[in-house]
């Protein structure tokens, strides 16, 4: 909760040091493609799930109308299942990145880092329900992960369209042995600026 109000009060402060003109606040919502990579989640063949994101945006110009910060404070459903539906692993984050935009005329491209806070772990097992509970508890509250997208903007009714990948850099899971799961998510984004 500490990281969660300090990343807070950091993207505020950013927003409160450019000129109040230019900060923009807005909604985002769409959809997730999620599964898991890294060696143990190729041993358990798991397949990716469709889930969905929602959340505000703060974007803050940094170079006139080419460079710009901006951060999300987003719900985003992550998570994988087997190829005969016996094991599904639902997973909730609140994703918090800070990504760097450069812009041209209508598209841009972002990157940066994102930490994520777990918020939601619903794990069903079919085939062995003690399995269930020690994946669950093994699974890591926070995460960190880098961020690259690109889209377009259409300034005149407000909204943007992108496409995003997420990539964790920390594992996925905690003390269970060949377990190097590590979430990677497809995200087709729509923003609406206010």
């Amino acid at each position: 909760m500490k990281k969660i109000i300090i990343i807070i009060v950091a993207i505020m402060g950013i927003s409160f040091g450019a000129e109040a003109q230019k900060v923009q606040v807005g909604l985002r919502l769409g959809g997730n493609y999620s599964n898991f990579i890294g060696a143990g989640a190729d041993s358990l063949d798991l397949e990716g799930i469709w889930g969905g994101h929602g959340g505000l945006i703060i974007t803050v110009p940094i170079v006139s109308k080419h460079v710009a910060v901006r951060s999300d404070i987003i719900y985003s459903m992550k998570g994988a299942k087997s190829e005969n539906d016996s094991l599904n692993i639902d997973l909730g984050y609140l994703d918090v990145p800070i990504m760097g935009q450069l812009i041209a005329g209508p598209f841009y491209l972002e990157a940066g880092p994102q930490m994520s806070f777990k918020v939601k772990s619903d794990i069903k097992d079919k085939e062995n329900r003690e399995n269930v509970q020690s994946l669950a508890d093994n699974f890591k509250r926070t995460s960190l992960s880098y961020a690259a997208g690109a889209g377009f903007k259409i300034p005149s009714i407000g909204l943007d369209f992108g496409v995003r990948y997420n990539g964790d850099l920390s594992k996925l899971v905690k003390n269970v042995d060949n377990k190097e799961f590590r979430n990677s998510v497809l995200m087709f984004t729509t923003s609406y600026g206010f």
